[in-house]
């Protein structure tokens, strides 16, 4: 059963075609975003910076798994979004993927960090702009609008939190620095607007007589 679960996974991860830089994700909400595919060269750099931090954070809650040692030395960022990942609920499937671990090649193992820091990133990116609602529904926009900046520099190609910021820009009364945002979600994700419906860029460019619905003729 094994061997047929590690040959069924390494030909999934060989099949995977390479990334372009941005890709579209929903989340379980269906909140449509654009997400930051990172290129080799930056998880390189991103597991050379963090591995001393994730080597801390697997700490202790590794003891209920067998992990290969040389994962846990070479890899412990990429053990640490094996425990992290929401999309593997049970114990058993962040086994699965520290048994097959040895039979992967450099490329498989690149692959998989690959998916499994997306999978991270776009839930940092939805976690945080949640955390600018919260400061707006306070009133608290100038919160927002900060919480929201920080999140916007960590992601810059989600179109998601452009359009959130136009929000809260909008609600101040800054409406041309509004729609600045807003241009810039739809330039990066063109067909932001049609896809995600009534929502803060659809309300917003409607409050200032950019969007004008004709009513249907019955």
């Amino acid at each position: 059963m094994k061997k047929i679960l590690i040959a069924t996974v390494i030909l999934f991860l060989g099949s995977l075609t390479s990334y372009s830089q941005t890709e579209l994700a929903s989340n379980d909400d269906g909140i449509l975003f654009i997400t930051d595919l990172p290129t080799q060269s930056f998880l390189s750099k991103w597991k050379k910076k963090n591995s001393k931090k994730c080597r801390k954070l697997i700490h202790g809650k590794i003891e209920n798994y067998t992990t290969p040692s040389m994962m846990i030395k070479n890899e412990p960022c990429l053990v640490y979004l094996i425990l992290k990942s929401p999309s593997m609920s049970e114990e058993e499937e962040k086994q699965s993927w520290f048994d097959i671990y040895l039979h992967m090649n450099e490329d498989q193992v690149n692959r998989l960090y690959d998916i499994l820091y997306r999978e991270n990133a776009s839930l940092r990116a939805i976690e945080i702009n949640q955390k600018a609602y919260d400061f707006a529904n306070q009133n608290n926009y100038k919160k927002a609008i900060k919480t929201i900046n920080k999140a916007i520099a960590m992601y810059p190609n989600n179109a998601n939190l452009y359009d959130s910021k136009g929000e809260f820009l909008l609600k101040i009364g800054k409406n041309d620095v509004a729609l600045d945002m807003w241009f810039k979600a739809i330039k990066i994700d063109p067909e932001f607007l049609s896809k995600k419906g009534s929502t803060p860029l659809y309300e917003g460019l409607k409050s200032l007589g950019l969007i004008i619905e004709i009513p249907k003729i019955r």
